[in-house]
């Protein structure tokens, strides 16, 4: 970390003959280690050795970060048959909706992809109980990380079925705080949980005085207690642990820049563009899937640089005619296909050349993960477009 730090910000000769003259020690490696006393899941990272008081230093933000800002995938949604909120009874089960709820909130799942949105489902029928195993998937990548997590019991001769949004995100979300682009879930009968989504679930310390060989001098030791979900390795996430803590003492290392002493200016940081949160989910969608009809014509749509519907609602008529395979009756059936989302060529999309590839792509997968699974609003670009 302190590398990092120096190799991006002006170290002037106060700073080198600091560190020429007292070398501060830094942990050359980390020690990772299975706890087997405590579990399966229980690992101990040892940092050292470190400098005097460093311990209690490092230990207190790295454990904050660990619990509050790791990612994984967790239920953010659930639909059940005959089942409208959470005070209901379920029918055919033993246990109610608050108790299935708290089971449910236990399970993480493998999202090697990061998707936003991973859709399971529950088809289980009694006498028995129900296990996070019988969650199905539409993805063979995506499976859950514990399989034996108890969820409901189910009675002779009745069936469970139910549907299960699992989100992509950071720490703990609750109800309320929950924002959806596009069509609410509540209207299409969903019920929104609150989310546990990192996989880190404790994180223990204790610091200890350690001394090198031929060095005089007591040194600390760090050692981070840590349960974790299966789905993660504790040595990626100490490694985007340090990266998050590396990224926020940001601030000061743009006061050290060459410039800003010199002329005594502060560079104002840049916000970031967050206009493509913006634009609905139907303008990120490929034209090919969109314009399944007219495939000829997507095929030259390729060469222009027309790969999203964003790209080929902006084109005019006249800048369509002049692209091979397209004519007056390709575009007829354009229009018709973009008319099933209220939408025609021509028109502007405001904000649409700040949004960058990555972005758009990243957006396209799961702009129509989100449009199968709830449907599609057609005021959404009616507001955004003026329409």
């Amino acid at each position: 970390m302190v590398d990092m730090f120096i190799d991006d910000c002006l170290v002037n000769s106060a700073m080198q003959g600091y560190l020429e003259n007292f070398k501060l020690i830094t942990p050359n490696e980390v020690l990772i280690e299975k706890n087997e006393k405590k579990g399966d899941n229980y690992y101990t990272a040892t940092f050292g050795p470190l400098e005097r008081g460093f311990g209690h230093t490092l230990a207190v933000p790295f454990r904050r970060i660990l619990l509050e800002y790791m990612e994984g995938t967790a239920p953010s949604e659930v639909k059940i048959i005959n089942v409208s909120h959470k005070y209901q009874e379920i029918p055919g089960v033993r246990e109610d909706f608050i108790s299935f709820d708290l089971n449910l909130r236990k399970i993480k799942i493998y999202n090697p992809n990061r998707d936003d949105l991973v859709v399971g489902k529950i088809k289980f029928t009694g006498p028995g109980d129900c296990y996070s195993k019988d969650i199905v998937f539409e993805n063979e990548l995506n499976y859950v990380s514990c399989k034996d997590i108890f969820l409901c019991h189910v009675d002779k001769n009745q069936t469970f079925e139910c549907e299960i949004i699992f989100r992509y995100g950071r720490g703990y979300l609750e109800e309320h705080e929950k924002q959806f682009p596009g069509i609410d879930p509540r209207k299409k009968d969903y019920i929104i949980l609150d989310s546990r989504f990192s996989p880190i679930e404790q994180v223990g310390y204790e610091v200890s005085n350690v001394r090198i060989k031929d060095k005089v001098e007591d040194y600390e030791e760090l050692k981070l207690h840590v349960k974790l979900d299966p789905s993660v390795e504790l040595k990626d996430c100490l490694e985007l642990a340090n990266f998050i803590y590396y990224h926020q003492s940001g601030g000061m290392k743009k006061m050290f820049r060459k410039k800003d002493i010199f002329t005594g200016k502060v560079e104002k940081p840049q916000e970031d563009d967050n206009e493509n949160k913006k634009i609905p989910d139907v303008f990120f969608l490929t034209a090919k899937s969109v314009l399944k009809e007219v495939k000829r014509a997507c095929n030259s749509f390729d060469n222009e640089n027309i790969i999203f519907v964003g790209d080929l609602v902006q084109k005019s008529r006249e800048e369509l005619l002049k692209i091979d395979n397209v004519g007056d009756r390709t575009i007829d059936e354009i229009s018709k296909c973009l008319a099933k989302y209220n939408l025609k060529i021509g028109i502007e999309v405001p904000g649409w050349e700040n949004v960058s590839d990555y972005e758009k792509t990243k957006r396209s997968s799961i702009s129509l993960r989100h449009i199968e699974t709830f449907g599609y609003n057609i005021n959404d670009q009616d507001d955004y477009i003026g329409g």
